[in-house]
């Protein structure tokens, strides 16, 4: 199972999505496709959306671990996903934050 949920998402990347996934709800899509198929629409979507500042993603898939899941994710400025002892927790990074 494969989902990427996105915001301020182009028609373009929307149509990539939709060629493999089910759009579920505005900005949610569902799936399930082999990892060939989803890295490399992963990386479509990260060449389409260079010039797309607001552009956000995140991509969870099922993965044969601890958490039977695991995460890739575009443009998220503000914080990151961090696994911490097998627990993934989001990390906020401050703007004020100098690293």
């Amino acid at each position: 199972m494969t989902i990427f949920i996105c915001t301020n998402a182009s028609p373009r990347i929307r149509g990539e999505l939709t060629r493999f996934l089910y759009e579920i709800d505005a900005g949610v899509y569902v799936g399930k496709i082999n990892a060939e198929v989803r890295n490399l629409l992963f990386d479509k979507i990260e060449q389409l959306s260079i010039d797309l500042s607001d552009f956000r993603l995140i991509m969870i898939y099922s993965y044969k671990n601890e958490n039977g899941f695991e995460y890739k994710y575009l443009n998220y400025k503000n914080y990151k996903l961090e696994n911490i002892d097998g627990l993934i927790l989001p990390i906020y990074i401050s703007q004020n934050s100098k690293n």
